[in-house]
């Protein structure tokens, strides 16, 4: 019989998320035995453990979903080495609403309990990295929607419709115009789909098509360039971050390395000697004169 005791768990419910309940689970060797009343995805990054739903036996491995409804229970059967995984657990309102947004009227049930996606897992572990790296609220809202369109485009068992819009472009151009006024302020992914007059998964699918960029990537990219902007003029970089709506100094650090390959005070050192190099060069005078 394995040792439980040492199974690591962590809660958290993210704010910017308030129906659903994340749980981290390290070196799990735990049989779970547990009634669900939401919707659950539990991602294992390492896991090899034979385990029963619907009256099916099945066996989840690396880099596998357990996908799960509410009403239903599953148990775990045999644990053969400690396992490493997210479970999200999502109101079932969220997952309808999600599904009417995406031209799906009835209730979604999964196809399978257990899949192998890849884009799904490498999504999950964004979305999860933007809660743990507490980015903005659009970041993790966007991510999140990204997520269950993955899920409930491959693995519900009525296929959604092909998301269409007829003023896209305009649609777009207002979101772009509301992140440009509000680029230091916090944005809600609901608020911005509101301003383009377009559902959350559609204002996502058109405006990174037209963009090159996801809306919580644009926002960011707009901060950056204003914090280059103020650098460029003297301001310090330790003022810089939070003028432009970063968190904190390491959010801005981050970011501004991750789209300028240097860190800010690096670019605020470079841009002064700049300015001292032209202050310091000779005026020639003009030979017309």
């Amino acid at each position: 019989m394995h040792d439980t005791s040492r199974t690591a768990i962590a809660f958290l419910r993210p704010i910017a998320l308030p129906d659903t309940e994340i749980w981290t689970v390290k070196s799990d060797t735990k049989c779970w035995h547990v009634y669900h009343d939401r919707y659950v995805i539990c991602s294992c990054t390492s896991a090899a453990a034979g385990w029963k739903y619907r009256g099916k036996a099945l066996f989840v491995s690396d880099r596998t979903h357990m996908l799960m409804e509410p009403g239903e229970t599953h148990i775990n059967t045999v644990v053969h080495k400690p396992a490493d995984h997210r479970v999200m657990q999502i109101a079932p309102s969220l997952i309808e609403e999600a599904a009417r947004e995406l031209g799906q009227p009835h209730t979604p049930h999964f196809r399978v309990a257990q899949v192998a996606d890849d884009p799904l897992f490498v999504g999950l572990e964004r979305f999860y990295a933007a809660i743990d790296n507490q980015e903005t609220a659009l970041e993790q809202q966007s991510r999140f929607a990204a997520c269950i369109h993955l899920l409930l485009s491959h693995h519900t068992e009525r296929a959604l419709p092909t998301l269409r819009s007829a003023n896209a472009h305009r649609a777009v151009k207002r979101a772009k115009a509301y992140l440009l006024e509000r680029f230091d302020k916090p944005v809600s992914l609901d608020a911005l789909s509101a301003v383009a007059g377009l559902s959350r998964y559609h204002l996502m699918r058109i405006f990174a098509h037209h963009v090159g960029l996801p809306p919580h990537a644009y926002q960011i990219h707009v901060r950056i360039a204003r914090a280059a902007t103020l650098l460029r003029s003297g301001v310090p970089s330790s003022q810089v971050g939070s003028t432009v709506g970063f968190a904190d100094q390491s959010h801005f650090t981050r970011h501004f390395r991750r789209v300028m390959s240097i860190t800010p005070g690096e670019y605020a050192r470079i841009m002064r000697k700049m300015r001292m190099k032209i202050r310091s060069c000779p005026v020639i005078p003009d030979p017309q004169v």
